[in-house]
């Protein structure tokens, strides 16, 4: 679990901030946090998420470019949120999914990654995703399109994208403090 200076700051575009109250706090239970003519702000399962008021708004609800979501750690944290979804018929734009379920196959996966140079390693998985591709690239550009070219191939159905900042392993903290591993 993370700490809360550690929350995350999302800013999206709100057509009606008084619709996007009644869905965030009287909906959902969020709290509120702050209201301005321009923009509101919410404490959203320990984020900062802030509407602002915009008429960049598309005629009908669409996932890209820009959406949001929740993660839950644990199963039961996220039924309670669909029970409370469902029980108050909150408009959402899909149901719940899961994405790549049964249709990992091992050697399709390998295939693909071996057609890709930047590719290090694959981690197949039990569960949502079925699979963690370890990309090594020189920038953001080429990671972008490294994550198309994987999209386009197999039966890729979705990705998401983690960018790791540092790493710890047991094997390299022993031999960096002159201690023997045992292999």
């Amino acid at each position: 679990m993370r700490e809360i200076r550690d929350a995350c700051h999302i800013a999206i575009p709100a057509g009606d901030l008084d619709a996007a109250v009644a869905f965030y706090v009287d909906g959902l239970g969020v709290k509120l946090a702050r209201r301005y003519a321009d923009r509101v702000t919410f404490d959203f399962f320990g984020d900062q998420l802030v509407c602002h008021h915009s008429g960049d708004i598309p005629s009908a609800p669409v996932p890209y470019p820009r959406h949001f979501g929740v993660s839950f750690a644990r199963r039961e944290d996220f039924d309670r949120l669909l029970r409370l979804v469902e029980l108050r018929k909150l408009p959402v734009l899909g149901g719940p999914s899961v994405r790549f379920a049964g249709t990992a196959d091992l050697q399709e996966i390998k295939e693909t990654a071996m057609q890709l140079s930047e590719v290090q390693a694959v981690f197949t998985t039990a569960g949502d995703p079925d699979a963690l591709v370890w990309l090594q690239v020189p920038d953001v550009e080429r990671l972008g399109q490294v994550i198309e070219q994987l999209r386009r191939r197999g039966r890729v159905t979705g990705t998401k994208t983690l960018i790791v900042l540092d790493t710890w392993s047991r094997h390299r903290a022993l031999e960096s403090n002159g201690l023997p591993v045992h292999t």
